[in-house]
């Protein structure tokens, strides 16, 4: 099976991790797993996309990447193990997407797009914008610092935007993540003294004062929401044109077989990390690895200079572990590393297999 890094949803920088979040998806903005049916995450995208259907058809036409990735919470040490910077590192998924795009890869440019735009909607919350450990009232942080926050109550379930109340218009930003940065300092504005011990417990015994930065925050996350969506639509990079390149870039690919024992397989998130970059990239794949399955990931495009080891780690250990049979490394047509009969079981993000350096 070949195809173009399949539900990818996140990149990995090398360095200090902060974690804003508790350890189960939080109520404001929910998304799929506190709301299957109407979730905030997805209300903002759709509201966004209908916006720009005419201007630009082809954001709608992959409407359900765009939802799937604004879905996804990627920031979460739950569903990533260990690694809850999502929120600290906007810029590194426009790059992981605009990566994706310049292979081909559209849908996993969509996917990696719908991703930072949650985390652009995330910093429509106050607790967010503010940098407070937080959490949902039913939840077990893990984390005692985080409080609970009643505006996660207040906006859960009520899609209210409040339209008039925007302040502010479209800067036009050269990249969409920078309109993470945009929509947190909106949010601060709106709250600069925000506490949330002082913030009402209910819908019922909330004052309008309240009332109101539900609605003009939810306004406000959807025309952040848009333009972000508008500026990936107006900056498009151009495709990767080997022609174009010097002889040693071309695209790289990870072609991986699961072993044939009948428990072999998983439908985890399977992380690739590879290059010597600055950053890494370190792109989870949630695919169906079935037992004697080949699949072959499209990555990015590459220098050989940047390619000398490879990583495979396994995330949340909920089918258990993951056999890996063999795997070959490809920079254009070049096989830069191959090793058959690998033997190598991973679980849990708690191991990994790093091959040992190569030189291509």
């Amino acid at each position: 099976m070949q195809h173009y890094s399949r539900r990818q949803s996140g990149v990995y920088l090398a360095g200090g991790l902060f974690v804003w979040c508790c350890a189960t998806p939080t109520l404001a903005w929910d998304s799929y797993g506190g709301n299957p049916k109407s979730p905030m995450h997805t209300r903002f995208t759709e509201w966004a996309l209908e916006e720009l259907r005419h201007e630009f058809p082809d954001l709608y036409a992959h409407r359900k990447s765009l939802i799937e990735g604004s879905n996804a919470e990627m920031h979460l040490g739950t569903i990533y193990v260990g690694q809850e910077f999502g929120s600290e590192r906007p810029q590194d998924w426009w790059l992981a997407a605009q990566d994706a795009w310049r292979v081909g890869n559209d849908e996993g440019y969509y996917l990696y797009l719908g991703a930072l735009l949650h985390l652009i909607q995330d910093m429509g919350v106050p607790a967010y914008a503010h940098k407070l450990a937080h959490c949902a009232p039913f939840s077990d942080p893990g984390n005692p610092e985080a409080k609970y926050d009643p505006f996660e109550l207040l906006a859960y379930g009520r899609w209210d935007p409040d339209l008039r109340s925007l302040n502010r218009t479209d800067p036009g930003y050269e990249e969409s993540w920078q309109y993470y940065d945009l929509s947190r300092q909106w949010t601060l504005a709106d709250t600069p003294d925000y506490n949330a011990d002082a913030c009402p417990k209910a819908w019922s015994v909330a004052a309008e004062e309240y009332r109101w930065l539900v609605r003009a925050r939810q306004a406000r996350t959807c025309a952040a929401t848009k333009w972000a969506l508008r500026c990936s639509a107006l900056k498009r990079i151009p495709r990767f044109d080997p022609a174009h390149q010097d002889a040693d870039t071309a695209v790289l690919s990870v072609t991986v077989t699961t072993a044939a024992d009948k428990d072999a397989g998983t439908d985890d998130l399977v992380f690739f990390s590879v290059g010597e970059r600055e950053w890494w990239l370190n792109i989870p794949h949630r695919n169906d690895f079935e037992p004697g399955q080949q699949d072959t990931f499209v990555l990015a495009p590459a220098n050989r200079d940047e390619v000398r080891h490879i990583e495979l780690r396994k995330g949340r250990d909920v089918t258990g572990p993951w056999k890996v049979d063999s795997i070959v490394v490809r920079l254009g047509d070049e096989v830069l590393y191959q090793r058959n009969s690998l033997g190598v079981v991973l679980k849990n993000g708690a191991n990994e297999w790093r091959a040992e350096d190569f030189k291509p």
